[in-house]
């Protein structure tokens, strides 16, 4: 779980609290972001912009609370991210009015173990922070809030569509997989039913085996190099066929070969 300092007012942040409180104009908080450079407290005060930013994104929600404080919210996704990072530093950003835009506070994360990971081309994972700003003069602040911060209803549908989809797709392939073998299972009970349960095995030098019964015999033989099993099937009808079978991962390839 992520550790944060309390948001510290950087100098620029201070020049602009100053500024407001002697003009018409208001504090605007425009952006907010993240950055992978560890700070001591100490230098925040100084700092004018953060350095190793990461991820950028517009205010989500701005709310004035009671007991001097502000709430604002943020949101941060991976889905552009190819490189994971640690979130060391969160830096937001205010403007007064038309005025130019200055890093207004920054917090420290303290334990050095707070990460994104990069977008592995199924699932979207996202930070969604929520900082407190101390205000005295609430009157000044404008409550700006840019719609492309949020995730979107039809967003949100969209991604509940895609697990649906992906699980959908897990179940069928389960679903063949065990039909497979239980087809498997019934030719081999059946296959042995009707021979009555009489057969005779030979274990050969050359490491094959030899099964026997009144409807078949099948020589089984096993390839090292494949790790394959080779099954040769003589039909006391006169016919006949060969089955290899592979295992690959969790699954059974069974194919006929000439």
């Amino acid at each position: 779980m992520a550790e944060f300092t309390k948001l510290i007012i950087t100098n620029k942040g201070k020049a602009l609290l100053s500024e407001v409180a002697t003009s018409t104009n208001r504090i605007e908080f425009t952006r907010v972001s993240t950055s992978d450079r560890t700070y001591a407290e100490d230098e925040i005060a100084g700092l004018t912009d953060l350095a190793g930013i990461k991820q950028t994104n517009h205010i989500s929600n701005v709310v004035v609370q009671a007991g001097g404080k502000v709430k604002i919210e943020a949101a941060f996704e991976n889905r552009e991210l190819t490189e994971g990072y640690f979130i060391t530093a969160i830096g937001i950003y205010a403007k007064a009015g038309s005025g130019t835009e200055v890093l207004y506070a920054v917090a420290i994360e303290k334990t050095g173990r707070y990460s994104i990971p990069p977008y592995n081309n199924a699932t979207v994972s996202a930070v969604y922070l929520k900082l407190f700003l101390a205000v005295e003069n609430f009157e000044k602040i404008t409550l700006e809030v840019s719609p492309g911060a949020f995730i979107t209803t039809s967003e949100i549908g969209r991604i509940k569509d895609e697990l649906k989809r992906e699980n959908t797709e897990t179940k069928t392939k389960l679903e063949q997989q065990g039909e497979e073998l239980k087809q498997s299972l019934t030719k081999v009970i059946k296959d042995i039913a009707d021979s009555k349960g009489a057969s005779t095995t030979t274990f050969n030098v050359d490491g094959s085996i030899t099964t026997e019964n009144s409807l078949e015999t099948v020589t089984t033989t096993f390839n090292k190099a494949d790790k394959s099993i080779l099954e040769k099937h003589a039909y006391k009808n006169g016919t006949s066929k060969t089955l290899k079978i592979v295992f690959e991962s969790k699954k059974i390839i069974t194919t006929e070969v000439n």
